[in-house]
């Protein structure tokens, strides 16, 4: 039921979730998370896409573009 939701739903879904978990904290530390749309893309991408979105997304996020000398 949540998965479905979420693969029709995928936006709706990431704005609720990212409230969520920006939100949640606030009552005892008194400010929001800045993860907070982080976690909840993750969420969204493992509910629609699965192990193989999250594989793809740790790719292209461990991929070098350019040499070593230019991150020096």
């Amino acid at each position: 039921m949540i998965r479905t939701f979420t693969q029709r739903h995928s936006l709706m879904a990431f704005v609720l979730l990212a409230c969520l978990f920006s939100w949640w904290l606030v009552p005892i530390s008194g400010f929001p998370l800045g993860s907070g749309p982080f976690f909840a893309a993750i969420v969204v991408l493992w509910l629609t896409e699965g192990r193989d979105g999250m594989v793809g997304l740790l790719r292209q996020m461990t991929r070098w573009r350019v040499g070593w000398k230019w991150y020096a």
